[in-house]
């Protein structure tokens, strides 16, 4: 699993959906259309402490198709995005992209 880096996230609406424009295209929303086979999959959970101030993310990765659970993670985050209706993943990603860092599936 390739984990992006955030170099330049966005601070404003205007950069955000610059970045949400250009990510549109590249949804896969046919199964047919993915790279490789599947093997595992992961479940993600956001959370916010603090009045807002913190973002709390956790993981679980399963193996695919037995569904075996192979690691957890947790990472916690200043929040650095306003909430913004439509915006929402420009809130919680960083924490989640911190998350996923900690597995050493990120190797594979």
């Amino acid at each position: 699993m390739k984990i992006p880096q955030l170099d330049n996230w966005p601070s404003n609406i205007k950069a955000a959906k610059a970045i949400q424009e250009n990510l549109r295209k590249q949804v896969i929303t046919v199964v047919d259309q993915l790279p490789e086979k599947i093997h595992y999959i992961a479940g993600v959970d956001m959370g916010f402490l603090e009045d807002g101030k913190t973002c709390g993310a956790a993981v679980a990765v399963l193996s695919f198709p037995d569904l075996q659970l192979v690691e957890t993670s947790l990472a916690y985050l200043p929040t650095s995005f306003p909430y913004i209706p439509g915006y929402l993943s420009f809130r919680e990603i960083p924490a989640i992209i911190d998350t996923l860092k900690n597995y050493k599936l990120s190797q594979i």
